[in-house]
């Protein structure tokens, strides 16, 4: 079962992605860079009036990668298995195409690995730990579309 997507605030997103993501932070710790840029695009599913999932898209180039690049960010389902992050995740590259992106990437959890995988996304580093974040791996789709 897929939810109704919708493009709103990030402030919006932050509850979800404490509890699923970092609830050792508080919300405003959650903003991360580029959150507030006016060609991002975050956005939220919803179970009625409860949001169940997240994710944001903004332009940033990967690291010694060329320009063109879109971040994915914060991505985080309540409930797996349900199509909601696929959903959102065709939400952010429809809106990365439309800015004129060329290539996204993420820093995805391992245990994610296979979920990007599946959605073109090529793992491109080996695992490391950011800021005591868990196992990551940074992934690349390349072309976006």
């Amino acid at each position: 079962m897929s939810f109704p997507i919708e493009r709103v605030d990030p402030a919006v997103t932050r509850p979800l992605r404490q509890r699923l993501l970092r609830p050792e932070q508080t919300l405003d710790e959650l903003i991360v860079p580029g959150e507030g840029d006016p060609r991002a695009g975050w956005f939220a599913a919803f179970d009625g009036d409860v949001v169940v999932g997240t994710a944001g898209v903004f332009p940033e180039d990967r690291p010694g990668a060329p320009g063109g690049g879109w971040r994915l960010r914060a991505m985080a389902a309540l409930r797996q298995g349900e199509g909601t992050g696929s959903t959102l995740l065709a939400a952010c590259v429809q809106h990365a195409v439309a800015g004129g992106g060329s290539y996204m990437w993420c820093s995805a959890r391992v245990p994610a690995q296979g979920f990007y995988a599946r959605h073109g996304f090529v793992t491109v580093t080996d695992v490391y730990e950011p800021y005591g974040l868990g196992p990551h791996v940074d992934m690349v789709r390349d072309p976006i579309t």
